[in-house]
């Protein structure tokens, strides 16, 4: 009878060491394929970075584009406004 116990006893000890076995190669591939999602979305993450500094930096060479044909305009017209003033000065005071 003991020894029936016994066998009983031994043949659960080995099924839960094998059942914990199982468990803990289960929480090793979900670590290894948690690791692997993390890194595939850094990386995922750091190329959308890229992308966005690219499209931030086009959009300020065209913002200061625009600003530097506005200035040169301003010239522009200051310099025809004090041609214009210059010479209707000379034509209508001397």
């Amino acid at each position: 009878m003991a020894s029936i116990v016994k066998t009983i006893i031994r043949t659960i000890d080995r099924s839960s060491k094998a059942r914990a076995r199982e468990l803990r190669q289960t929480e090793n591939l979900y670590k290894k394929q948690l690791r692997e999602y993390e890194k595939e979305k850094k990386a995922a993450l750091r190329e959308q970075l890229i992308t966005e500094k690219q499209q931030l930096s086009k959009i300020k060479e065209k913002f200061e584009k625009m600003l530097e044909n506005s200035k040169n305009m301003l010239t522009k017209r200051e310099a025809r406004r004090k041609e214009i003033v210059k010479s209707f000065i000379e034509n209508n005071f001397k």
